[in-house]
């Protein structure tokens, strides 16, 4: 259904999403919008984005000390979590929690987003 269209438009999306975790009130939050890459596709439903150096740190700037971790320094990269989307398991350290399912969403967004 998306393959080959509009990547770089869920980029734009999944970058606004990793502002404000789950849990965040969104109306205290500034948006932030920027344009990146797919770097690497984590499971069907994370990714770590390529952010420009500026975009990067103004980003990184905005992150409150739980979503640092998010954050990798050596490459400009954001570990993202696609919004609306809750795939099964495929890369849990619990490896009981891994599913076929989980592997083929991962294989759907690997085929898709890079």
């Amino acid at each position: 259904m998306f393959k080959g269209i509009y990547k770089t438009e869920l980029v734009l999306l999944s970058s606004l999403l990793i502002a404000t975790n789950a849990h965040a009130d969104l109306s205290t939050r500034t948006p932030f919008v920027a344009t990146g890459k797919v770097a690497k596709v984590v499971d069907g439903d994370t990714a770590y984005v390529a952010l420009s150096d500026t975009s990067y740190a103004k980003f990184r700037a905005m992150a409150d000390t739980k979503q640092l971790r998010s954050f990798k320094d050596n490459n400009n990269t954001v570990k993202v979590r696609i919004g609306g989307i809750n795939t099964p398991e495929s890369v849990h350290a619990n490896k009981k929690m891994n599913t076929k399912a989980g592997e083929l969403a991962s294989q759907w967004a690997k085929d898709n987003f890079y």
